[in-house]
């Protein structure tokens, strides 16, 4: 990208010291939502808080995380469509009904869609979504002019099994920031979509992640690799604390500068120049 960005990535905007960075940059939001498993309206206010924060330090592009609005699984619960026969048995099923939504009428959308008129910035805002009778895990892109874009996870984890239906498209977000490629966790592990977003003049991979803590260093290497063999700048926004979230480049370096703790849980704020994203 020829415009100097930074990214900001944000772990919670409470009690947090402000810090100063250039304008026109992107937020990467690290905001564990399974701690409020249900609570959507709790974890719509931390994360409204937070996109402020973000855009209040020059942000004009926020990424939420996988499962942030609702929660994505916890040892004891996960989501599932009773009408679907994939329930897995050890684990307390919730009513996918209790959450999902519509896009763009539904609630959350249109919160997220004004405050995305108000500060200014592009919302990548992930959701389950109802449409037509099926549910998708849903990445909501929403602009301040008013217009949404949706991408559909298209390689379902077990975990989305249990209520989710696949998606079939790719999506380019073009902005005036950058054009990003939109992927979601485990479409991140597929070769095929890499092809697919280069084939279409892609350098620039946004993905909105959920990684389980005991598979991070499995899965960021299988992230690195796959920017090096693609020619992909990948910018994941990981809702675990293990430092997941990131840049990583083409040449195989992964950029987290300017780590800054915040909170006893392992939120934090990673600022990440774009300067140092790599050109081939």
């Amino acid at each position: 990208m020829k415009t100097a960005l930074y990214i900001l990535v944000a772990a919670t905007a409470f009690g947090l010291t402000p810090i100063t960075t250039q304008a026109d940059s992107v937020a990467l939001i690290q905001y564990d939502g399974d701690r409020y498993f249900g609570n959507k309206q709790l974890n719509i206010t931390h994360l409204s808080s937070m996109t402020r924060q973000a855009a209040a330090q020059g942000a004009k592009i926020v990424v939420l995380p996988e499962g942030a609005i609702t929660g994505y699984e916890t040892e004891s619960q996960v989501w599932a469509n009773k009408d679907k026969d994939k329930v897995d048995s050890s684990r307390h099923y919730r009513d996918v009904r209790e959450v999902a939504e519509r896009v763009p009428d539904g609630p959350t959308t249109q919160h997220f869609l004004r405050l995305s008129r108000e500060l200014d910035i592009v919302l990548f805002v992930n959701l389950i979504e109802e449409r037509d009778g099926r549910y998708f895990n849903t990445l909501a892109i929403l602009e301040p002019d008013g217009r949404v874009q949706t991408y559909h996870k298209r390689r379902l984890w077990h975990t989305d099994e249990h209520y989710a239906t696949p998606g079939n498209q790719s999506l380019v977000v073009n902005t005036k920031y950058g054009s990003f490629g939109v992927l979601i966790c485990y479409d991140a592990f597929s070769n095929k979509l890499y092809d697919d977003y280069k084939r279409q003049g892609v350098d620039n991979i946004i993905v909105s992640m959920h990684w389980p803590t005991d598979v991070l260093v499995t899965s960021t290497n299988w992230i690195r690799s796959r920017a090096k063999r693609h020619g992909l700048n990948i910018y994941v926004a990981d809702e675990s604390h293990s430092d997941g979230t990131g840049l990583y480049r083409p040449d195989g370096k992964t950029v987290r500068d300017h780590v800054v703790p915040s909170g006893p849980e392992g939120d934090q704020i990673v600022l990440v120049s774009t300067d140092n994203s790599f050109e081939g």
